[in-house]
């Protein structure tokens, strides 16, 4: 069989000048730290080299990798998840492997020959003696870094470039942390500040690492705005260019405090140091919960233009959809579908679109589609579809309602989610009841509610303005009913 049929590992590479990578005698290091991989990851990665920069469709990829073997996607996805977990690389913003949604993977990590001068590769018999040393020295510096003030400042005046290259080191290792690491990457950081108490990089990295730990919580619960917040002043107190400190800043800012003049001079602090098309979408998101439409939808295209890729994506129709423009929100929704394949984001998109544009039929096939993406949702769709061909939409949310349904259909998670469903469905007293729920427990797709359609019938309940009112955000006047 040919070579491309059977690929033939060769490269020897930096990856993100970080990395070193050997394929044909399978070595993957960091500095001296050697990973251990299975031979098929060496064989995948290796053909991602030869092919970085290009979009790989899934087939091509499963064809090249696997040879004469019975594989499918899920072969892949697995294989494409150990690597990230190798190189600690966020799916959402990747510095190694990229996902083209409806196509497949691009290799987008920077790769670079290895100079003739480089050192040699540690061998494989040497590994578990380097690993033991390394582990010993690594316990030895944090023994140090622990020790009575007194004992540290003999430690630190005897060799201070050691204590550069630590923390050059330690840099690297908590930009590329997985979650298991960070708990010892944070004691780290936290052991060098009672020495270098003027540290901008401590303050950063802790506050980073703890973001990166919470994750979503870092939006959901406000009992961690206080600590981060501090740590991001103080880091910005000594360092002001540091654009991702004040990125953050300024979501905390929107999430927690409704600040939006703050928020915004945070974000516009960040972008003037880095322009970065993930913050534009992150300004937008904050302009669209006080209904800025037009400001939205101008850094939305900005953030379009610095990453093209993302036109495959349905985020401009959920601002046009906002902007109290659904017929153009419903053709970015089919421009989009022309060309790429529909996901989860697609369908949510035009489940809620296609309602608002009384096109039943088709926010039917949406949630059909949607429900299929869980158990829960698979009983449901037979009752689902014998409601809606005998009744329509509106019972079949009644019926979600019912049942309490507790997927994210894009509808969000309970209560919200019921919330919705009853509005829906034309029942108010059920869509106030479970919206004060969902104001109590304070989720984070109400700061949006003053733009979103379809929270229009409750408009001028006081459940709905109270609301608005506790977001800093002032309801307009009240609507007169007409008889």
């Amino acid at each position: 069989m040919s070579q491309a049929e059977h690929p033939v590992p060769q490269a020897v590479v930096f990856l993100n000048k970080v990395w070193f990578l050997d394929c044909k005698h399978n070595i993957l290091r960091m500095g001296d730290v050697i990973f251990e991989l299975e031979h098929q990851l060496f064989v995948l990665l290796d053909y991602f080299i030869r092919h970085q920069q290009q979009i790989l469709s899934k087939e091509q990829l499963l064809k090249a990798n696997w040879p004469g073997k019975v594989v499918n996607d899920e072969n892949l996805t697995v294989a494409i998840s150990k690597l990230r977990k190798i190189f600690s690389d966020n799916a959402r913003q990747p510095t190694f492997i990229k996902t083209i949604p409806g196509v497949g993977y691009q290799f987008i990590a920077n790769v670079s020959p290895v100079p003739l001068t480089a050192k040699k590769p540690i061998s494989i018999k040497r590994r578990k003696y380097w690993f033991f040393i390394i582990t010993a020295l690594l316990i030895a510096l944090v023994v140090l870094l622990l020790l009575p003030d007194k004992d540290k400042s003999t430690v630190n005046s005897h060799s201070p470039a050691a204590d550069t290259g630590f923390i050059k080191e330690l840099i690297v290792l908590s930009e590329q942390a997985d979650t298991a690491a960070i708990p010892a990457l944070l004691r780290q950081w936290r052991a060098i500040l009672p020495q270098q108490p003027d540290n901008a990089e401590a303050y950063w990295y802790i506050a980073k690492l703890k973001i990166t730990l919470l994750q979503w919580q870092v939006a959901t619960d406000p009992g961690h705005f206080e600590e981060l917040d501090a740590l991001l002043h103080k880091t910005l107190s000594l360092n002001p260019d540091n654009a991702e400190a004040w990125s953050w800043l300024a979501r905390l800012y929107f999430w927690h405090k409704q600040d939006y003049q703050a928020s915004e001079q945070y974000f516009h602090k960040s972008l003037a140091l880095k322009p970065d098309a993930m913050i534009y979408y992150a300004l937008a998101e904050m302009l669209l919960a006080q209904t800025r439409f037009e400001e939205a939808l101008s850094f939305v295209a900005k953030a379009r233009r610095m990453q093209p890729h993302h036109f495959a994506l349905p985020g401009m129709a959920w601002v046009y959809q906002l902007s109290g423009a659904p017929e153009e929100a419903w053709q970015e929704l089919q421009r989009i579908k022309q060309t790429e394949q529909t996901d989860k984001m697609w369908h949510v998109s035009a489940l809620r679109i296609s309602h608002q544009l009384g096109m039943y039929e088709e926010s039917y096939h949406s949630l059909v589609w949607l429900l299929s993406q869980s158990a829960e949702g698979t009983a449901l769709m037979q009752p689902v579809r014998d409601i809606f061909l005998a009744q329509g939409m509106p019972a079949v949310y009644q019926f979600l309602l019912k049942q309490k349904f507790s997927g994210d259909i894009g509808h969000y998670e309970p209560p919200l989610s019921w919330s919705r469903y009853a509005i829906l469905a034309g029942d108010k007293k059920a869509a106030l009841l479970y919206l004060q729920q969902a104001a109590d427990a304070f989720q984070i797709p109400l700061l949006w509610a003053a733009g979103d359609p379809i929270y229009q019938p409750i408009h001028n309940s006081n459940e709905f303005r109270n609301w608005l009112t506790r977001i800093n955000l002032t309801p307009s006047p009240p609507v007169l009913a007409t008889k």
